[in-house]
């Protein structure tokens, strides 16, 4: 293994660990922004209606401007994960993760100076939400160097996302210790600097490929090559053979995003995703109704205890490559997707189990709900990125990838709405949601069964 594609592995933690997902462990944030007093102003301080609890006012329209900022940022991870993963395909990695780097460092400006002009909290978290997940997706083409633990690098990826959503559960702590909100925001941005050195010199300008040396294909490798690569001759023959060649990479790439197979795991992973922003983006008022005034210590316990979800998906990758080991006489891709169908059926189990936990609106069962949405979030998440680079060619992993999760951000715009109805009823709300979610993952037995029948398919094959 060349040492750069070594060093491309090892630092790939210290860039997730900070910008992959942190949008996912917003309610911590939250907390924060309101000791800042940021749209406190909202709050009738003579209404009934308004709590005042450690010196932190709460009241309904101020959390539903929190939740609709919430929802934004999920909106912009998922739906720019899209334009991104395009880029990737098209144009290739440096310019995607370039873009992706300058629109972070932009939304955090926008978010240091949200103290002072609380309206800059809106582009702040959507700009800075962007490269949340198409950092992941960078990361994620890289699996292609390492074939023999392809789904754990895929998994990885998937991990540091769990983990990350705790990152701004660290902001709040090292807050609270008496660091100033913009000097935490502004080492925030310095630690951009490590990602750009990766995209300069450890990712390759276009895309992996098997036995690369990832340095020499690098923007500034390619510079430093004494040796550079004769450019080839545009002769006719050539130009048509490439023409032809586009023209069928549009026409397949049209066609898997047709593929039932493919379908069907966007719209399970649709309502996966729902449940888990609904959870998310309500915890807090959630926990207030059923813990009253000592609701923060479960708010902590949220963001405390959200990076147990990247054990949970590692068991993913370890599942799907040791069945690719026992079925070693099929294509890998069989005991991939093999994988992939076993936890599927037992992730629609524990959706279930999830939902019964918060119909019981008990403060006793609240630490255990935690730990039962990092699993459940942890393999609905990592599932969705074997199943595409295993199901479907390598070539159009960033367009299919990036199109599942903008179908996410589509339909997360629901939150704009969803938070309001427990608002309005309360408990009953909350119940009516959560009795839905649970019908969902009755319905979304449909999956591994059509999944089932692929594997049949690819099992008669061989």
């Amino acid at each position: 293994m060349a040492w750069s594609n070594f060093l491309l592995l090892v630092t790939f933690p210290l860039e997730g660990l900070i910008f992959f997902g942190t949008i996912m462990g917003w309610p911590n944030m939250v907390e924060v922004l309101k000791q800042l007093h940021v749209y406190e102003d909202l709050c009738d301080l003579n209404s009934n209606e308004t709590e005042i609890t450690n010196s932190i006012v709460n009241c309904n329209q101020r959390d539903v401007i929190f939740s609709t900022a919430g929802t934004i940022g999920g909106f912009s991870m998922n739906v720019m994960t899209l334009v991104f993963g395009l880029i990737v395909d098209k144009k290739g990695l440096f310019l995607s993760r370039s873009l992706i780097t300058i629109t972070v460092t932009v939304g955090l400006l926008c978010l240091m100076f949200t103290p002072d002009a609380n309206w800059l909290m809106f582009p702040g978290i959507f700009l800075q939400s962007a490269g949340g997940y198409a950092f992941v997706l960078t990361n994620a083409t890289m699996s292609t160097l390492f074939p023999k633990f392809a789904a754990i690098v895929l998994v990885l990826g998937q991990c540091l996302f769990q983990i990350a959503s705790s990152y701004f559960r660290v902001l709040s702590i090292i807050f609270d210790s008496g660091v100033p909100y913009k000097w935490i925001i502004g080492a925030n941005i310095l630690l951009t600097i490590p990602v750009w050195i990766r995209t300069l010199f450890l990712f390759p300008e276009k895309r992996f490929e098997l036995d690369m040396n990832v340095f020499n294909e690098s923007f500034f490798g390619k510079r430093f090559r004494k040796t550079p690569i004769e450019p080839e001759k545009n002769d006719g023959k050539k130009m048509e053979d490439k023409s032809d060649n586009t023209a069928k990479e549009k026409e397949s790439s049209l066609k898997y995003f047709k593929d039932v197979n493919y379908l069907i795991m966007v719209v399970w992973i649709v309502f996966a995703n729902l449940n888990v922003l609904f959870c998310t983006f309500t915890w807090n008022a959630y926990t207030r109704l059923v813990a009253g005034d000592d609701y923060q210590t479960h708010v902590n316990s949220f963001g405390n205890f959200a990076w147990t979800a990247s054990i949970f998906a590692i068991t993913v990758g370890l599942c799907s490559d040791g069945l690719t080991k026992v079925f070693n006489k099929k294509t890998a891709a069989f005991g991939k997707i093999l994988g992939v169908f076993i936890f599927v059926i037992l992730n629609l189990i524990v959706g279930v189990i999830f939902g019964i936990l918060q119909l019981s609106f008990d403060e006793d069962l609240l630490l255990p709900t935690v730990f039962i949405y990092n699993i459940y979030r942890a393999w609905a998440y990592s599932l969705v990125a074997v199943f595409v680079k295993f199901m479907f060619p390598m070539k159009f992993f960033g367009s299919l990838l990036g199109a599942q999760r903008c179908a996410l951000g589509i339909t997360s715009l629901a939150m704009l709405g969803l938070p309001e109805i427990p608002k309005e009823y309360g408990e009953d709300g909350f119940r009516g949601i959560f009795y839905f979610f649970i019908a969902t993952q009755v319905a979304m037995i449909a999956f591994p069964i059509i999944l089932g029948r692929k594997l049949i398919r690819m099992k008669n094959e061989q």
